[in-house]
């Protein structure tokens, strides 16, 4: 499946911020939008570079979602912990602040970025901006 136009841009967008120099960037896209299936995406590429992904989510269901979703894709996932040799990981927050360490990664997707201003979820994104 083709990106969408807007996808494409929102895409074209993050890519110029890391250009640009920036560690993080925020896409939105509304609820329907294919977050997910853009963000797998941006997961296939930066395989395709050698590098590794952490995608967060913060409920059973989304972390399912997303796994199969990027299977579909054709990208071997890793999900809560299992298989953690694989270059795309799926788990929750809660569980890898539980456990104490983070995934190496090299891009980092926080589903719901919302969450993430909380001092105890906070820790994640700081752990790879750091």
């Amino acid at each position: 499946m083709e990106l969408r136009p807007y996808q494409v841009r929102a895409v074209n967008d993050a890519r110029q911020a890391f250009a640009g120099g920036a560690r993080a960037c925020l896409l939105v896209l509304p609820t329907g939008g294919g977050k997910t299936f853009t963000g797998g995406h941006m997961i296939s590429r930066a395989l395709e570079r050698g590098g590794r992904v952490t995608w967060f989510a913060h409920r059973t269901e989304l972390i399912e979602q997303a796994a199969e979703s990027f299977r579909r894709l054709g990208l071997r996932v890793g999900v809560s912990g299992a298989d953690d040799s694989a270059p795309v990981q799926v788990m929750s927050p809660q569980a890898c602040l539980a456990r104490g360490s983070m995934p190496p990664s090299s891009l980092v997707f926080l589903d719901e970025a919302h969450h993430y201003v909380s001092s105890e979820w906070r820790r994640i994104p700081d752990a790879y901006l750091s």
